[in-house]
């Protein structure tokens, strides 16, 4: 079985080497002076575990920038369904990045009180995107 393994592997090993992508094949004067992607973002067809494919994938996708915006939206609106007291917590830490005392001292509470109003903000929001997903 193992034997069976190994030569299916350099097989397929061999057959993917031997693939070249209709990119490589295209003259250079043909397609312009310069690349539409810097080659080194790519393997090289010497280098590499996948020759020609991402060294790294690129860093935004459509898709996953469509969704991420979505989620905010959703997250947007449920902020916006909270009480005030936790509508204000949760923007000024989640969403502006205050510290913990910053938010006590603007708005006159205790680090107790904050703490809570934070954490049921948070959980509210959190049952609404586990509704939405």
């Amino acid at each position: 079985m193992f034997r069976i393994l190994t030569n299916q592997a350099s097989a397929r090993l061999e057959r993917d080497g031997r693939q070249i992508p209709f990119s490589a094949l295209a003259a250079a004067d043909a397609v312009g002076s310069a690349p539409s992607v810097d080659p080194s973002r790519f393997f090289s067809r010497d280098h590499g575990p996948r020759p020609f494919f991402w060294v790294s994938d690129p860093r935004e996708w459509p898709e996953d920038a469509l969704l991420a915006a979505e989620v905010r939206s959703v997250i947007g609106a449920a902020v916006q369904r909270l009480p005030d007291s936790q509508r204000v917590v949760i923007t000024l830490r989640d969403l502006e990045g205050w510290a913990p005392g910053e938010v006590c001292e603007a708005l006159g509470i205790s680090d107790g009180n904050q703490r809570v109003l934070l954490h049921r903000a948070r959980s509210r929001v959190r049952e609404v995107l586990d509704g939405y997903c």
